[in-house]
């Protein structure tokens, strides 16, 4: 996502195809997204959260991954963070967080 945002596509290019495929994989139970940042030349930060189902954050038996990452963009700083409630019986799959980098 954030290889994107340096090539000056819009968040909602960038966003949508990945929460259309986080939709549809069965491992995931729920996901949180949340870009914050200067994305235009706008002098307030602008802040989205794009949230499916639940992500129960404040319960330590569930299995929660957790991504952050920034870049630097002409206008200032982005930072684009992702939280992803699995199944627990779910294997370790490292491509989950491949759209972050």
């Amino acid at each position: 996502m954030t290889k994107k945002l340096g090539q000056y596509f819009t968040i909602n290019e960038i966003i949508y195809p990945v929460i259309r495929d986080l939709k549809v994989n069965p491992y995931i139970l729920g996901f949180k997204i949340q870009v914050a940042g200067r994305l235009t030349r706008a002098e307030r930060a602008s802040f989205t959260v794009h949230s499916y189902q639940s992500v129960p954050l404040s319960t330590a038996t569930s299995n929660i991954d957790f991504a952050l990452d920034f870049t630097n963009l002409r206008f200032g700083m982005v930072a684009i963070k992702m939280w992803l409630h699995k199944k627990s019986s779910a294997k370790t799959h490292y491509y989950y967080f491949s759209y972050l980098f």
